[in-house]
């Protein structure tokens, strides 16, 4: 691990920008993108979203969408759920796998899997409690 602990992060680590990710990112380590804004034209969300997955090797970069509140999908709708391995969506204290393209068990289709949660502080999810999958799925 290059970085222990956060206390040994470098100053330049977090960095601020609003758009051109792929040119900062780093192909073998863990990104975080929080946020990324949805182009006029919603459908070139997944474009961006190439960019990024392109420029990665070994990797991870996880990226935070806006969304409507009552929907699941974000800005750029199924644009958005194309390319990603996983899709999330959070909403009321609940999370739930959208999609999930790797599977942890062979047996176990994520799709659809939900979680209760609470928030503290805008920062820690605690009490968190399965509750099954949703019909739909």
């Amino acid at each position: 691990c290059k970085y222990p602990d956060f206390e040994d992060w470098p100053d330049d680590l977090v960095r601020s920008k609003s758009f051109d990710f792929a040119d900062v990112l780093e192909p073998d380590a863990l990104n975080i993108i929080d946020y990324l804004e949805s182009p006029e034209n919603i459908w070139e969300i997944r474009t961006l979203l190439r960019e990024l997955r392109d420029k990665l090797t070994t990797g991870i970069c996880v990226v935070m969408l806006q969304k409507p509140g009552g929907r699941d999908l974000p800005y750029g709708k199924d644009w958005a759920k194309q390319l990603p391995r996983m899709v999330v969506s959070m909403e009321g204290g609940i999370l739930k796998i959208l999609k999930g393209k790797s599977w942890a068990q062979k047996d176990v289709n994520p799709d659809g899997l939900r979680w209760s949660f609470k928030l503290v502080g805008g920062e820690e999810f605690v009490n968190p409690t399965f509750l099954g999958k949703e019909q739909e799925y």
